[in-house]
């Protein structure tokens, strides 16, 4: 079993910071519908990231632009992790079967309910198979 291990204050603080960003954002994009309409396309950006890898490249185009429109509004948007591809999962789970969804999230830098509508897709193409419920579910190649 593997130990955990716990964030110090510094990591703890930055976390708070983070979160204090992006109730600010919210705060400002209340008070202005553009801004407003601007985060809702961010959103939507990265959806859409994540669930077409052919369009990733573009779409993380127009989602940069649009952080750098909100950044000179002086709205600072928190950063997610990177959507990943169905080949990186796929592989992923072939090389380290047994794993489950947040074992390979962390492992690939990417949040396990990004990788959610991915893992579904590899599953019902009949790539991956599942073993368990939940949280307890892991994941092997075919």
């Amino acid at each position: 079993m593997k130990n955990r291990t716990r964030r110090n204050e510094t990591q703890l603080i930055a976390d708070l910071e983070t979160r204090i960003a992006a109730l600010r954002a919210k705060a400002a994009a209340k008070s202005n519908p553009a801004l407003r309409h601007i985060e809702k396309a961010l959103a939507s950006l990265q959806a859409a990231i994540s669930t077409d890898p052919d369009l990733r490249k573009p779409l993380a185009e127009a989602q940069a632009a649009l952080q750098a429109a909100l950044g000179s509004s002086g709205i600072l948007v928190p950063t997610r992790r990177a959507a990943v591809d169905a080949e990186a999962i796929l592989a992923y789970v072939q090389a380290h079967p047994g794993q489950r969804g947040e074992q390979i999230a962390a492992a690939l830098g990417t949040e396990s309910n990004t990788m959610r509508p991915v893992m579904r897709k590899l599953i019902e193409d009949g790539k991956v198979r599942t073993q368990g419920e939940r949280r307890g579910m892991t994941y092997s190649n075919a």
